[in-house]
């Protein structure tokens, strides 16, 4: 029999003749050690492994299992919106709202005295190297096997991811302890990469991000607006958009509240707020977006034009998102139709099916 997890392979090594109670116990520790990431711990876990003789395929099985857990990782949604996600982020950055490329500095780069950069102290499970990613650096609970894969941009503040997200679980009925997002900012070794400045992901995207796309299986696009979003000018997000496309990956579009809002009330001018809002979501232009590593952006254009090309990719993500505010609207007629009478409140003022027949049949 082979094991397929760490406990099987504590279940194999109980009943197995290859390895001793001593054995068993001190993988164990080693396993918890490297939880910890602290390199006393993990050290001093290493030499009981020796001493018992830990075969050297059962050390790396483990290590294989520990990196596995740690890439594969998402950060709790109710980490993210906590209190105590904004109190760090304002108290690193001294801004009430700040947006992520402002905190990405004093988290992972910023040498402080009294004030360690995120992870700086602790082993990396991925490589057992000084220096671990955000989430490998919070509490256990407030990490599990991503379950949701976040398309978003790092220009974003706080308060619209947070207000963004919220809304998405409020709308899907989703348990915020339960949702594991994987989001780069928390999830790859920012220390490392933002420190050396090498450009993560370029020259294995294809490999590495299809890969976890698929295992993951489910993606949430963050739009920050719907009026000139910075969404649809970003490389990275354009590209997470055709990639979905092309693999079968179901995609939620989500909005924050107030743009959520005034783009109900643009839809329901009619004719008119129908060919502005379907003017400003169609300005998708993968061969002048940006990314923020010039070699990334090189990269991802280059795997764009070697595949459909540019006018293929714009079109895929214009159809994606104008599909999904199709939903919206509708989304939002379904809620009026369900709430009580006198709760009502405003009501559409244009008629539904000339809205989704618009959407459906965008002008070229």
């Amino acid at each position: 029999a082979e094991a397929q997890s760490w406990p099987d392979l504590y279940d194999l090594a109980l009943s197995g003749p290859r390895h001793t109670p001593a054995q068993v116990a001190a993988l164990a520790e080693l396993d918890r050690a490297i939880d910890g990431g602290v390199p006393e711990q993990v050290q001093g876990a290493l030499d009981r492994c020796s001493r018992a003789k830990v075969r050297k395929a059962a050390l790396a099985d483990l290590k294989l299992k520990k990196r596995s857990e740690s890439e594969e990782a998402g950060i709790s949604l109710a980490y993210l919106l906590s209190d105590a996600f904004r109190r760090l982020a304002q108290e690193r950055t001294g801004k009430d709202d700040p947006t992520f490329s402002e905190m990405k500095d004093p988290f992972f780069v910023d040498e402080v005295p009294g004030r360690p950069r995120i992870g700086a102290s602790s082993l990396c499970p991925r490589d057992l190297g000084m220096g671990c990613s955000f989430v490998d650096s919070v509490e256990p609970k407030f990490r599990g096997p991503a379950n949701v894969f976040l398309s978003w941009v790092w220009s974003y503040r706080l308060s619209v991811v947070c207000d963004g997200l919220q809304r998405w679980a409020l709308l899907s009925d989703r348990d915020p302890e339960r949702v594991f997002l994987f989001i780069c900012f928390f999830c790859n070794n920012q220390s490392r990469i933002l420190r050396e400045q090498t450009a993560f992901g370029s020259d294995t995207l294809q490999n590495l991000f299809e890969r976890r796309l698929v295992k993951i299986g489910c993606m949430v696009a963050l739009m920050d607006s719907w009026d000139s979003p910075v969404y649809i000018q970003r490389i990275w997000t354009i590209y997470e958009q055709f990639v979905a496309t092309h693999l079968g990956i179901a995609v939620e579009f989500i909005l924050p509240a107030e743009p959520a809002a005034t783009l109900i009330t643009e839809l329901e001018k009619g004719k008119d707020g129908i060919n502005n809002v379907i003017s400003t979501v169609s300005k998708v232009d993968a061969e002048h977006a940006k990314a923020t590593f010039e070699e990334d952006e090189q990269q991802v254009k280059r795997l764009i034009s070697k595949s459909i090309g540019f006018r293929s990719v714009n079109k895929a993500v214009k159809t994606r998102i104008i599909t999904w505010i199709a939903e919206e609207f509708k989304s939002s007629i379904d809620r009026l139709v369900q709430e009580p009478q006198g709760d009502m409140g405003m009501t559409p003022t244009v008629h539904a099916p000339l809205v989704f027949e618009s959407l459906s049949n965008p002008p070229c």
